[in-house]
């Protein structure tokens, strides 16, 4: 349970089609200006806010949550 992050527990439920959290606009118009350059715009971004989440969570394990009710039930007592 120490070793288990938030990350493993997402991915375990979670599981990412070809590994990307944002899908969106898979056959945009390329007739539309906005269409055609939507995924040039914001796929980066998007790559970088999910690499951004996915490193956070694999920071906090299971054991951290357990240990942080511990203090917070303590608390109550």
């Amino acid at each position: 349970m120490k070793d288990i992050t938030f990350y493993d527990v997402y991915q375990a439920i979670e599981p990412l089609e070809d590994g990307d959290l944002f899908r969106f606009h898979e056959s945009p118009n390329p007739e539309c200006p906005v269409g055609r350059n939507i995924h040039s715009l914001l796929d980066d971004k998007l790559k970088n806010i999910q690499e951004a989440m996915e490193s956070e969570m694999k920071k906090y394990t299971l054991n951290d949550l357990r240990s942080g009710m511990q203090e917070l039930l303590a608390k109550e007592a």
